[in-house]
């Protein structure tokens, strides 16, 4: 499964068991979900990797398809 994250303030307390329990979960893509925020703010978000494509905009991310949820 291939999912998006749009903001990260107080996000990861809700995914992050996800990744542990479907271990074929991944953090396709981010994008923060105000001005405040930014892409650098998702570092250290569990399953950021590699992979993880960054946009400056929630309709980007959305736009870019590739998401399963």
């Amino acid at each position: 499964m291939r999912f998006g994250l749009i903001g990260y303030t107080g996000h990861w307390t809700t995914y992050a068991p996800v990744l542990k329990a479907m271990p074929d979960a991944v953090l396709a893509g981010v994008a923060p979900a105000t001005e405040e925020e930014t892409v650098g703010g998702f570092d250290h978000a569990p399953g950021h990797g590699a992979e993880t494509r960054r946009f400056d905009t929630p309709e980007a991310l959305l736009a870019a398809g590739g998401l399963d949820w």
